[in-house]
């Protein structure tokens, strides 16, 4: 008796100390990059989400002017950085800025646990382990955990309140009702979506109904009322100025809307058989965001549940399959971190499909599905890591410019991530987001040079204006007195693909024009 509790026991610790190491794994890929460029802010939700949080502090003002996010993020980003003001006065933007990074890297980290959780209950530890590492090392999620953005807390906000959703299911209690709309509240107000509330809700019915109540009275009871309730009064604590400063909000979020429907990246053609939504989404964003082996394997963690276990499978499925027919359903086409909360629940089905119909099996079978499950953990390492493209880039055009670009020259810049020392260059930058290319400003400001990143090019994409593409057009051909004297390369996974439907679209993360004599 007493070996067969410390075997127990050892069985126990094994596998926290796997768990332990699968985070500090996840820790080391999260950080490792998380100080480059530090001194400047290289995406634009580092600008838009670290300029008003810093606002809020220096002003008192807690109307963030900025809604096409919601506010909850910012304020904790504010909270984090008057913190840090008090404890060392002074502090610099750049640690400012490694701050919100590092509070993503926590987010990132928590995540790995909470997908450790969520498989822990569902199933068995072995497949809570194996989709926590599965998610340790997807590139797209290291990515998004190691840059101020709101990618990585609403990944971990929705995976906490799919937990708890899996409590409900399983028990019914009303704590778990009220911690679950909570944390919804919490997800909905990081980045707009309702998603959270789905799962809860349908983890209710499943509850409900295994007792023969009506589907229609199930609905009526006062716990959903309590879920609702709760996510709803979160989400206006959190994002008040949704409401009281209703008139910038809706105006902001009309704008937010405009390009849900019209789409991030090039435009499909009806004449491209990619042109149904679908089959974009599921041929080419879900292969660039988890790697083709864990995508082959969480199908077939689908089509197991749907043997086996159906409840569980309608529930880990409920999120989502209303997530993909919504994306699919709006907007022209998407790129993978738009799809990122998707992440841990492709995790949990391809660690299902290995554990439960290969680890387990005969011989030969459990090889295969060791030698799959070195497959998927390679391909999510390996996979195309946006960060380390776009950061060479910077990296190649600062050096460029800081040896070639003469000291005090006037310089227009329009999107372009690289790094600009202020106190080196006179800066022009048009107002406006994006700010509007347009020979009218050209030729009021005369500058020397102009900076232009690729996401400017694809931005007018996105809202289909015209104008501005045609003045693109004669500032690279030479027409309004500029000439193209460097570009960077952005090493962007399926460049070919796509500038082969959108001319438009350009390879050159950077193009630098220089002034006709």
């Amino acid at each position: 008796m007493k070996f067969n509790r410390y075997m127990n026991f050892l069985s126990v610790r094994r596998e926290e100390t796997f768990l332990i190491l699968i985070l500090i794994f996840a820790l080391i890929l999260r950080t490792r990059t998380i100080d480059y460029l530090i001194e400047y802010f290289i995406t634009w939700d580092e600008l838009v989400l670290g300029g008003p949080a810093k606002r809020i502090v220096l002003t008192g003002d807690l109307n963030p002017h900025f809604f096409l996010y919601p506010s909850f993020h910012i304020y904790l980003m504010s909270f984090l950085i008057f913190l840090a003001q008090v404890i060392c006065p002074g502090i610099e933007n750049s640690s400012l800025l490694l701050l919100g990074r590092s509070a993503s890297v926590l987010f990132g980290c928590a995540t790995t646990i909470v997908v450790y959780l969520i498989g822990k209950e569902l199933f068995n530890k072995k497949v809570g382990l194996m989709a926590a590492l599965f998610i340790s090392l997807n590139s797209l999620h290291i990515y998004l955990s190691q840059l101020l953005k709101t990618d990585a807390a609403v990944i971990f906000w929705v995976s906490l309140s799919f937990l708890f959703a899996v409590k409900i299911m399983q028990r019914g209690q009303w704590r778990d009702y009220l911690y679950c709309g909570i944390i919804s509240g919490m997800a909905t107000a990081t980045k707009y979506n309702f998603f959270p509330l789905i799962p809860a809700i349908i983890a209710h019915l499943l509850y409900k109904l295994r007792g023969k109540e009506k589907f229609f009275l199930a609905l009526k009871d006062r716990k959903i009322i309590l879920l609702l309730f709760s996510s709803v009064v979160i989400f206006f604590i959190t994002s008040p100025y949704v409401i009281l400063d209703f008139k910038t909000a809706i105006s902001h979020l009309t704008v937010e809307y405009h390009r849900g429907q019209v789409g991030s990246g090039y435009r499909l053609s009806s004449e491209d058989w990619l042109h149904w939504r679908f089959l974009y989404q599921l041929f080419l964003t879900y292969p660039r965001m988890i790697g083709i082996p864990l995508m082959i394997f969480s199908l077939g963690g689908i089509l197991y549940l749907g043997i086996k276990d159906r409840k569980k499978a309608i529930l880990l499925l409920s999120f989502p399959v209303s997530f993909f027919i919504f994306a699919g359903s709006i907007g022209n086409t998407s790129f993978e971190h738009e799809h990122s909360t998707m992440i841990p629940f492709i995790c949990l089905l391809g660690s299902i499909f290995i554990n439960k119909l290969l680890i387990n099996k005969v011989k030969i079978i459990r090889l295969m599905g060791y030698s799959g499950l070195f497959l998927a953990i390679a391909f999510s390492a390996l996979s195309v890591s946006r960060s380390k493209c776009d950061l060479l880039t910077y990296h190649d055009a600062e050096e460029w410019i800081k040896n070639n670009i003469p000291h005090q020259s006037k310089v227009a810049y329009f999107l372009t991530l690289a790094g600009l020392d202020e106190s080196n260059f006179i800066i022009v930058t048009p107002p406006g987001s994006p700010p509007e290319l347009s020979g009218d400003f050209l030729i009021d400001k005369d500058p020397d040079y102009i900076l232009i990143g690729r996401r400017y090019f694809s931005k007018f994409l996105w809202v289909n204006r015209e104008l501005p593409a045609d003045t693109l057009k004669a500032l690279l051909s030479g027409e309004l007195g500029y000439t193209v004297v460097k570009t960077f390369e952005g090493r962007y996974f399926l460049e070919g693909f796509y500038s082969s439907r959108a001319p438009e679209f350009t390879s050159d993360k950077i193009t630098i024009l220089k002034r006709m004599k």
